[in-house]
């Protein structure tokens, strides 16, 4: 097993010749957007990965095709979505506020604390780690969305 200064010795020379190679030859260019880095950053790693190692059999384009393809997982159906959390507590009026707009959960949560998790587009509101209420994300405040909720209560 190596040891940590093993492994930051091996990240430290990845770094260095990621600046070296890929990040000096570009020093005195500007851009624009994400797009042109990218776009100049390409042929530069493409050489980069190409380049035989100096110690080991191979470049980093064999190594990763002989070692590293073969354990890679699929992506994830569905992208990545960006949310932020934060905290609401229940009106009477068994609504939360979340970011200025009004949202449902079960009647039976009123004055109970939830944690809110807001898309772009939703707003999932939770219960000690339970969902209990998702809606899709309104942006007009002051207003409200509710659902019709089925009462699980028997009479």
């Amino acid at each position: 097993m190596q040891c940590a200064t093993e492994h930051k010795a091996k990240v430290e020379t990845g770094v260095q010749i990621a600046e070296r190679q890929l990040l000096a030859p570009l020093r005195d260019q500007r851009f624009f957007s994400v797009a042109e880095i990218n776009q100049a950053l390409r042929p530069l790693l493409d050489e980069l990965n190409a380049q035989g190692f100096q110690k080991l059999e191979g470049s980093r384009n064999s190594w990763f095709a002989s070692q590293e393809k073969a354990t890679l997982l699929p992506l994830p159906a569905a992208a990545f979505e960006l949310a932020t959390w934060s905290k609401a507590t229940v009106n009477i009026d068994y609504h939360v506020s979340v970011d200025n707009h009004f949202y449902s959960v079960p009647h039976p949560l009123i004055h109970q604390e939830l944690e809110a998790r807001s898309t772009a587009n939703t707003v999932e509101l939770f219960h000690h780690g339970k969902r209990v209420a998702a809606h899709v994300r309104s942006y007009l405040p002051g207003k409200f969305t509710t659902l019709a909720w089925i009462s699980t209560e028997r009479n």
